[in-house]
């Protein structure tokens, strides 16, 4: 989940990179991918999952 505060950075007119979600802060291992986006209050969520799952 990201913080609001990382919002203003956070593009909206698509999902995101690899290179883009790590440039957030992300942390995943080699071969994620962003999928979804969720905004149920607080936080936005972003999906990832493991690429050829």
């Amino acid at each position: 989940m990201l913080p609001r505060e990382l919002l203003k950075r956070m593009p909206k007119t698509h999902l995101l990179s690899e290179e883009e979600w790590r440039s957030l802060g992300v942390q995943q291992s080699l071969g994620w991918v962003h999928y979804m986006i969720h905004e149920p209050g607080k936080y936005r969520r972003i999906g990832l999952m493991k690429n050829g799952v």
